[in-house]
C-alpha cells in the first residue's frame, strides 16, 4: 500500500473532493482484515501490513480493568459502564514514512482490538496514547499499559473497534523515539489507521 505524506493540503484537497471517507473505506475493505473476518490464531501479511493475533480479554476480564485495575491505578472516582462483550487483539506492523527524513520509509507497529461481536461494520475509536517511558508501554503491549487497557475496555469492550498507534521510536519500531515531533506522530497515526 503507498503512504501518502500527511499535509494538511493533502487532506483538504482529499476533504474537498469527499473522498476522505470513501478511501479509508476502501482501505480498510481492500486490505481483507475487516472485522466481519478477523484471524483468530497466528498472522497474516498484505502489502507490507502483518497483523498477528496477541490475544483476548473476555468480559470478565474487561470489567475487571474498569474495576478493580482502574482503582488500583488511580484514585480519580469515576466508573465505566459494564463490557457488553469480549474482545480480540491484533499487534499490526505496517509500512509508513518518516516526514522529518524527506519521507523516508520506516515500519511501525499497533494495535487493534476488535470485539467479539456478529456485526459486520464496527464504529471505530483511534486512541493516541500519552507519555510513555518504556519502549513496550504501548497500545500493540496492553499488559504493559493500564492506559491502553482501559481503552480496550472502555471502548471495544462497548463494541468498538479500537486502533491505536505505538508512534515511531516505540513499540516494533527500530527508530529514534518520536513522542511530541508532530508530523510524525500525524503520520504513524494516519497509516495506522489504513492498516486497520
Amino acid at each position: 500500500m503507498p503512504t501518502r505524506e500527511l499535509s494538511r493540503r493533502n487532506f483538504l484537497r482529499s476533504a474537498a473532493t469527499g473522498s476522505v471517507g470513501a478511501a479509508i473505506a476502501a482501505t480498510l475493505q481492500a486490505q481483507g482484515f475487516a472485522a466481519s473476518a478477523p484471524l483468530s490464531t497466528g498472522s497474516a501479511q498484505r502489502n507490507g501490513i502483518t497483523v498477528e493475533s496477541i490475544g483476548a480479554y473476555s468480559v470478565e476480564r474487561l470489567n475487571e480493568i474498569l474495576t478493580t485495575e482502574l482503582a488500583e491505578f488511580s484514585d480519580f472516582a469515576i466508573s465505566f459502564p459494564p463490557a457488553k462483550n469480549g474482545v480480540k487483539l491484533y499487534r499490526v506492523t505496517y509500512p509508513s514514512v518518516i516526514p522529518e527524513k524527506k519521507n523516508r520509509p520506516t515500519v511501525a507497529s499497533g494495535l487493534i482490538a476488535l470485539p467479539d461481536v456478529d456485526e459486520k461494520t464496527l464504529p471505530v475509536a483511534m486512541y493516541q496514547h500519552g507519555s510513555v517511558f518504556g519502549k513496550d508501554e504501548v497500545p500493540s503491549s496492553p499488559e504493559n499499559s493500564m492506559e491502553t487497557r482501559l481503552m480496550i475496555a472502555n471502548f471495544a469492550g462497548q463494541g468498538y473497534m479500537v486502533v491505536g498507534a505505538d508512534y515511531f521510536g516505540r513499540g516494533l519500531s527500530q527508530e529514534p523515539n518520536s513522542y511530541i515531533v508532530k508530523p510524525s506522530t500525524q503520520q504513524a497515526c494516519l497509516d495506522m489507521l489504513f492498516a486497520a
